[in-house]
């Protein structure tokens, strides 16, 4: 397990499509969404995201994930998780062991299951 990741994305989308393990994770999108599809990133610390649009968890072909073993803090205008096809049991997660805050501002939590 790596040290600390911390990941800023200053114009655009930050895309993670393969999976990040570190003691604690830092994600930001400073003027754009922050999308992890089919990935799990796990930190058995702390783990803060926040992105200026939107946080999309999105499982398509395996399980995406954003899991932290201590706080996790999420902070966009958007939160969508999307599940794979119905039948696939491949889910869209935010999980923590060491509790969560979570602030989204208009565009609200959208929630979609296959």
């Amino acid at each position: 397990m790596a040290g600390e990741v911390s990941i800023t994305q200053a114009t655009g989308n930050l895309s993670i499509t393969n999976g990040i393990n570190a003691a604690a994770i830092s994600l930001n999108a400073l003027s754009g969404n922050i999308n992890v599809q089919n990935a799990v990133v796990a930190s058995t610390g702390a783990m803060n995201i926040t992105a200026s649009g939107s946080v999309d968890v999105i499982a398509g072909t395996a399980l995406a994930k954003l899991q932290s073993g201590g706080l996790q803090s999420v902070n966009a205008n958007r939160l969508s998780l999307t599940g794979a096809s119905s039948g696939s049991v491949l889910s869209a997660q935010l999980a923590s062991s060491g509790g969560q805050n979570i602030v989204v501002d208009s565009g609200g939590i959208v929630l979609q299951g296959g």
